[in-house]
């Protein structure tokens, strides 16, 4: 579970934290996301979907979010 969520988590924040600066300074800037039917809300109680799909949702806020998965899986 640790490497997955390093890989899947971990390094597509770093990666996108990298890319948007660059991305910032394009004229018709587009990122894209593809993700598995894994990575679905579906799955998850009511009262995660409605955090994780936050519009207010913080990056540390994201971050606790996915440290409290990652302790409870």
């Amino acid at each position: 579970t640790k490497k997955t969520l390093e890989t899947n988590y971990h390094g597509l924040v770093h990666f996108t934290e990298t890319i948007l600066p660059l991305l910032r300074k394009g004229t018709d800037p587009r990122l894209i996301n593809v993700a598995s039917m894994m990575g679905r809300l579906s799955q998850v109680s009511p009262a995660l979907q409605a955090k994780f799909s936050s519009e207010t949702l913080t990056m540390a806020e994201l971050n606790a979010l996915m440290n409290q998965f990652e302790e409870d899986v």
